[in-house]
């Protein structure tokens, strides 16, 4: 027999949200959303705004109070203040389930230019981090390219890293340099575990071989043993024997978007740098992206090319053949595989497609896949 208990009462959590009036005065205020601080201009007015009331269930009185919509309202104690006219959206999560509660703010226009980064957070460090990367370098294959030189294939592949690279100082031996038929390939396999690889794509089939190069140069080269599909386009495949000398990729943690303001496809605005591997040319080219936090889009990030300042010169458009180029964010000294290009524009966040489940299916052998950690910088929500 199965029983099925209602909450009743006060056994629920209640989200009460009572309006208010707030008068707007003209002017300009720099604010602080999470990560990001931004200077407001406001025209002189008044808003439809509320007041908050939160009663805890009396049997799990444990809860999270989340503002989805900071660009509108800002929680202030149990007050929200007026950031500018749209739908703001609250929700409080407790053991009992999600309470949701929108009120829709009406009021004066508002003007809004990013300023920067909050220091200490994780944008911060990852677009300062970038920034190092380039200082004292000029934009050129000299400083681009990730090898100087590249030829032959799986069987007789000879790669020389380029010392020069802007990454240089950042250990890519985990991103391959050749698989199955494609020398410097365009679809390159990220190594996640000691035998296992992440593609997309395109299909790998067992018995097609795959080269690693470590940054001295020593290559490892294995034969994929197994191989299935994730979603659409990606896939997990499973060396034939384990290569311990290249260190996994990372992957950015489960919970990461809790230290990035969120970002909402096309309605974003605020970028941030990231590192992409271009093979459309036909050659491996390092170049930055401009990326806007999380997307709506299948979990993953909008990312485009700059136009101008510091990395303008680094970057270039996403086209076709840049597929399943990754993601790399410096994070506390080494790069952190963020998720792999779709979509021309789109970078899909691998977790979106069950790289954990990919693995236990394939067969993890006792592996497991490595998180970054976070613990240096403040979570926001």
């Amino acid at each position: 027999m199965v029983w099925i208990i209602g909450y009743q009462g006060d056994q629920n959590l209640r989200l009460t949200l009572t309006a208010r009036t707030q008068a707007i005065a003209a002017g300009t205020q720099r604010l602080q959303e999470r990560d990001v601080e931004s200077d407001y201009t406001f025209s002189a007015g008044s808003a439809t705004m509320f007041d908050v009331s939160l009663q805890p269930s009396t049997l799990y009185p444990d809860y999270t109070l989340a503002n989805n919509t900071p660009d509108v309202a800002a929680l202030s104690g149990n007050s929200a203040e007026y950031r500018g006219p749209g739908l703001s959206r609250l929700s409080a999560t407790y053991r009992g389930g999600t309470v949701i509660r929108e009120w829709e703010v009406d009021g004066p226009a508002v003007s809004k230019a990013f300023v920067r980064w909050v220091p200490g957070s994780l944008a911060a460090h990852v677009y300062d981090a970038c920034a190092a990367m380039i200082a004292s370098k000029t934009p050129s294959d000299s400083t681009r390219l990730v090898y100087s030189s590249i030829s032959g294939n799986t069987s007789a592949l000879s790669a020389t890293r380029n010392s020069g690279s802007i990454a240089a100082a950042y250990d890519m031996s985990a991103i391959s340099a050749c698989i199955g038929d494609q020398t410097n390939s365009q679809y390159p396999g990220i190594l996640v575990t000691p035998e296992h690889v992440w593609c997309m794509h395109v299909t790998r089939s067992v018995g097609d071989k795959v080269v690693f190069v470590e940054m001295n140069g020593t290559q490892h080269t294995r034969t994929i043993s197994a191989a299935i599909g994730v979603g659409n386009t990606w896939q997990m495949c499973r060396l034939g024997s384990p290569i311990t000398a290249i260190a996994p990729m990372k992957l950015l943690p489960t919970g990461w978007e809790s230290y990035m303001r969120p970002g909402t496809l096309y309605a974003d605005g605020i970028q941030w740098p990231a590192l992409n591997i271009e093979h459309a040319s036909g050659a491996a080219r390092l170049r930055f992206l401009q990326v806007q936090s999380r997307t709506n889009y299948n979990n993953g990030f909008l990312v485009g090319h700059f136009t101008a300042g510091q990395f303008s010169g680094w970057s270039d458009d996403v086209q076709g053949g840049d597929s399943n180029g990754p993601l790399l964010f410096p994070i506390n000294g080494e790069l952190v595989l963020a998720g792999t290009q779709y979509l021309a524009s789109l970078a899909a966040w691998p977790d979106a497609y069950d790289i954990e489940g990919a693995l236990q299916s394939i067969g993890a052998n006792g592996r497991t896949l490595t998180r970054a950690s976070l613990s240096s910088f403040t979570p926001y929500y």
